[in-house]
């Protein structure tokens, strides 16, 4: 079968490439998801144009989001191709059965065009496992991949270096040549036929002046016999010091292959995570509500996602919740942000809540997270702004006031 070549920096920069192209698309249909949030029309043919702008908007996203998956599979090829290339050819890491066929080629790597696509069906697997779990298991599924990765850098971190285990390796196979050198020297002496005549004039096989081990001189192979048992023990000695060392080589590479396919995983799970929910509204229920988008923040989050709630902002989550929608205590862009009511008014509505769009999240580490939403009905009309999250255990808040978030459907 034809050989496959691979420059792995080349393609690693087309898959960069190609995923700052699906941040721009994304980028993109952001930018028209605001613009339209903003636009001031009523009436006409205005909701035939929302409608089919909110469906290029949806493609957009899911353009940019086949986009970025399909550079992560590509990163993942190049990551899987060079553990198991660094771990040499039939060597255990070896998961997907390249031995022999993996070659140096051109500074890049040659893959018999048989094992095409094995790393490539084990990364869609997860992949399809990822997106039909629900969004609490991609929480728990990251934190996971998040400890296991940081024992395994641990692990890697308390070996031996890859480099030093190789120089001794070398030092190692550079003594055992010159014992196997010295020992075939002496068991060549020792099986002449010249070294094995004896003396007819020592009738009393007394031990020859100089004999090594004192024993009745027989032959001169004596000598050189017991030289090749010295060397033989010696070089048992050496040969195990070297299994030892192979075995700390090859843990070391075996945890190398392993944190690549947990960076693998994480990098899959992430491509799922970060583009969030697309906007799927409007609503059923959306001409119901009272006043305009600007105006009314049911309203507004009912244009851009199509939830099956009526009732006031904080009751949103319990009605989404009773129809079989997944609500949780992080953000998610794309998710419905939903606020209890705050008495102070600073937050929310005193007594009906606010709901808004979660248009983006950076996270801040320690549970904390920066939101940014889109909002009608705050301050008297649609409105863009960030709040900082604080999440703890299965609640979250904002400056102490309850938050949830409706995703989507339960899975």
């Amino acid at each position: 079968m034809p050989a496959l070549h691979m420059d792995p920096e080349q393609v690693r920069q087309a898959a960069e490439q190609l995923e700052q192209f699906a941040g721009l698309i994304y980028e993109g249909s952001q930018a028209l998801q605001r613009r339209l949030a903003r636009l001031d029309w009523q009436g006409g043919g205005s909701a035939d144009f929302t409608v089919r702008l909110q469906q290029v908007v949806r493609g957009l996203r899911q353009q940019a989001e086949e986009a970025r998956t399909f550079s992560q599979r590509i990163r993942r090829e190049v990551d899987e191709w060079q553990a198991t290339d660094s771990a040499g050819p039939g060597h255990p890491t070896s998961r997907f059965g390249f031995g022999p066929q993996l070659a140096a080629a051109g500074g890049g790597v040659a893959l018999v065009g048989s094992v095409l696509g094995a790393s490539t069906s084990a990364g869609e697997a997860y992949h399809d496992a990822i997106r039909g779990m629900s969004w609490k298991d991609r929480f728990l599924e990251e934190q996971r991949l998040d400890a296991a990765r940081a024992a395994s850098r641990a692990h890697l971190d308390a070996m031996q270096d890859e480099a030093e285990i190789h120089s001794r390796l070398e030092d190692l196979d550079a003594r055992i040549a010159d014992l196997e050198r010295r020992r075939a020297g002496a068991q060549s002496r020792a099986d002449a036929w010249y070294n094995r005549i004896r003396p007819d004039w020592d009738k009393e096989h007394r031990p020859f002046p100089g004999d090594g081990d004192g024993l009745p001189w027989r032959t001169e192979s004596d000598d050189y016999e017991d030289q090749v048992s010295q060397l033989d023990i010696e070089l048992q000695a050496l040969r195990s010091e070297r299994q030892n060392l192979q075995a700390e080589l090859d843990a070391c590479r075996q945890e190398q292959a392993n944190l690549a396919e947990l960076q693998a995983r994480q990098s899959a799970l992430e491509g799922v995570i970060a583009p969030g929910i697309p906007e799927d509204g409007p609503s059923a229920r959306h001409p119901y509500f009272p006043g305009t988008d600007s105006t009314n923040c049911t309203r507004y989050a009912a244009r851009h996602r199509n939830v099956p709630c009526s009732g006031n902002a904080h009751q949103w989550n319990d009605q989404a919740a009773a129809a079989g929608y997944e609500t949780g205590n992080r953000p998610v862009p794309g998710s419905v942000l939903v606020i209890e009511p705050d008495p102070t008014g600073r937050q929310s509505h005193a007594t009906h809540g606010h709901v808004a769009i979660v248009d983006g999240v950076d996270d801040l580490g320690g549970g904390s997270y920066n939101v940014h939403i889109r909002e009608g009905g705050w301050n008297g009309g649609y409105s863009e702004r960030s709040l900082t999250i604080h999440t703890s255990g299965a609640s979250a808040d904002v400056r102490g006031v309850p938050v949830s978030f409706i995703y989507d459907q339960q899975r």
